[in-house]
C-alpha cells in the first residue's frame, strides 16, 4: 500500500514538473514554429511518458494528467498532493497560489527521504 502511494505521488509530482505549453490558437504565425531544443524536450518529454507508463500521442502537461485522472491515480495520492495538485491548477493569482502551495510544498519537502518502516530511504 504504501509502495503504490509512493509511486502514485512519484506520477503526479512528474507530470507537474512539466511545465504548461500555451495554446497554438493564440501563437503568432511569424514566429518560428519549432528549435531543435523543442524537438529535444519534445522526445524527453515522450520518454518520460513511456517510462511512467503512459501511451500517449502526445504527452503534454495536460494529456498526461487527463490520463492520471482518468486512471484514477489521484486515489492513491496522499491527501496534501492532491490539496497541491488542485492549488496549482486551479488559482491563477501568483500571491494566492504562493499562500495555499508553500505548506503543503513544506509538507513534501519534511517527507523527501523520510525512511520507511523497514529503515530503507524513501523519496517522492
Amino acid at each position: 500500500d504504501d509502495q503504490k502511494r509512493l509511486q502514485a505521488s512519484a506520477v503526479l509530482l512528474s507530470a507537474l514538473c512539466i511545465p504548461s505549453v500555451p495554446s497554438a490558437a493564440g501563437e503568432d504565425s511569424s514566429k518560428i514554429k519549432s528549435t531543435k531544443q523543442d524537438n529535444f524536450n519534445r522526445e524527453k518529454t515522450v520518454r518520460m511518458a513511456t517510462l511512467l507508463g503512459f501511451h500517449t500521442r502526445n504527452p503534454t502537461r495536460e494529456a498526461l494528467l487527463s490520463e492520471i485522472r482518468a486512471k484514477n491515480v489521484m486515489v492513491d495520492v496522499p491527501d496534501y498532493l492532491r490539496e497541491l495538485y488542485n492549488v496549482l491548477e486551479q488559482d491563477s493569482n501568483p500571491l494566492v497560489l504562493v499562500q495555499r502551495a508553500k505548506p503543503l510544498l513544506d509538507q513534501l519537502r519534511s517527507e523527501v527521504g523520510a525512511e520507511d518502516a523497514s529503515g530503507t530511504p524513501t523519496t517522492l
